[in-house]
């Protein structure tokens, strides 16, 4: 389809495929580039659209048999797609050349257990609760860092917020302060026990959204489902803080406000 009107869409090519499936969160159709299409070909194999010319999509390159186990994922930044293969390890496919996938390194992760998270970096999480980080700069000869985090269970989720200070990983979702070298800060800053959900919002820019959007049911559990805001603009919070409270909230009270900062009195 044309975009120039969304209003008015225009027929441009057609690339024969399924619209939904079951290949990870993207199914059987997923961008790869601003000019790319990964489609699953065959219910097995994945295969590249060259989309230059939307009205002539071209074939590109195939990875076969790479659509038969739980997921896969294109890392934008990095230009890699990954995919599952067999006694949990992840293949890396390096793309810097759109559509035309060159087979790269292959690391341990836990199926879907793999996460982007900073450019350059890809977090892998093991059945054991180990994570480690690896430098894929060179997708070829994927380097281990040594900043490996043992947790108590298996991390099903990574997500980073806004300018990278900070990582939310479940469940239970715990929030985790990074700082400006990649490294997480143990132990983690809090953990959410009662959460339900988090929404972090996409790190699209270093100006995006700097909260969180957390779900959960109370500390009982038997209170209605309730949803509140984590901002994590800290300065903002403690200057708003200062202005409206000028002879400063209880510790306790603190705790139950932002559960994700340090205690500080208002005006210090």
């Amino acid at each position: 389809m044309g975009h120039p009107d969304p209003a008015n869409p225009v027929r441009r090519g057609t690339v024969g495929v399924k619209a939904s499936g079951n290949l990870g969160a993207g199914g059987n159709l997923w961008f790869a580039g601003e000019r790319s299409l990964a489609t699953v070909e065959d219910g097995r194999h994945i295969r590249f659209w060259d989309v230059s010319d939307p009205a002539r999509p071209r074939k590109g390159g195939r990875v076969d048999d790479a659509a038969t186990m739980k997921g896969a994922m294109y890392y934008g930044s990095s230009q890699l797609l990954i995919t599952e293969v067999t006694a949990d390890n992840v293949q890396l496919w390096d793309l810097s050349r759109p559509t035309h996938p060159v087979k790269a390194g292959l690391l341990p992760a836990a199926p879907g257990g793999y996460f982007p998270t900073r450019k350059g970096e890809l977090a892998a999480a093991l059945r054991d609760g180990t994570v480690e980080f690896w430098d894929v700069t060179d997708p070829a000869h994927p380097r281990k860092k040594r900043n490996d985090l043992l947790l108590d269970r298996e991390v099903t989720s990574i997500d980073m917020t806004v300018g990278g200070r900070y990582a939310v990983t479940s469940k239970p979702y715990r929030i985790w302060s990074v700082g400006k070298d990649g490294r997480w800060s143990t132990p983690e800053l809090v953990t959410l026990e009662n959460a339900d959900a988090i929404h972090v919002p996409p790190a699209n820019s270093p100006q995006g959204p700097r909260w969180l959007a957390v779900t959960d049911y109370g500390s009982s559990g038997l209170t209605a489902k309730r949803t509140y805001v984590l901002d994590f603009d800290t300065d903002r919070l403690y200057e708003a803080l200062c202005e409206s409270y000028p002879m400063s909230i209880p510790e306790d009270q603190w705790t139950r406000l932002f559960p994700h900062l340090a205690y500080r009195t208002s005006c210090d």
